[in-house]
């Protein structure tokens, strides 16, 4: 869509010598913020992230679209909750990373809900949200050990 204008106007009378009157206007739109971003489909909604990842994995980009100009029109990225400092999203980018390699299966928590808003930078804000799960896979990294100290003694049957 245009932004800018340029008018016209001639004003003619009737007369047997005629007389007429130019005016030149320059009309110029200004954006009202009234569409919210909108994230782009699809962004993986589920994510399988083994534990122990390094600092800094990537887990998915969020994308969102605002057809409004200007501020109005430029979008940010935020996560909520902002997860003890397990994940991360660029503002402007949406890359979401992990932000720490603690995150470990055995510790008992087996999935995380990290939702992602797209905020545009106009007056009111307005916003458009996409909640992700990161499900976290156990990886071999325990090793066994056994149970009791001491020794441990069986006996087997010669006929065995």
């Amino acid at each position: 869509t245009r932004q800018a204008y340029s008018l016209v106007i001639v004003a003619t009378d009737g007369d047997v010598t005629p007389m007429s009157a130019m005016a030149h206007y320059n009309i110029t739109i200004t954006d009202f913020n009234d569409n919210p971003p909108v994230i782009y489909e699809p962004v993986a909604r589920i994510i399988n992230l083994n534990e122990e990842e390094p600092i800094g994995s990537y887990l998915t980009t969020v994308q969102a679209r605002d057809i409004d100009s200007g501020l109005n029109g430029r979008v940010t990225y935020r996560i909520d909750p902002p997860l003890p400092s397990l994940f991360t999203i660029n503002v402007t980018s949406g890359r979401l990373t992990t932000a720490a390699t603690i995150i470990d299966r055995e510790a008992g928590i087996a999935s995380y809900n990290v939702t992602v808003f797209a905020r545009d930078g106009g007056s009111p804000q307005l916003e458009d949200s996409i909640t992700i799960t990161i499900d976290i896979q156990d990886i071999n990294d325990v090793a066994p050990v056994f149970a009791a100290s001491g020794s441990y003694s069986a006996a087997v049957m010669e006929s065995a």
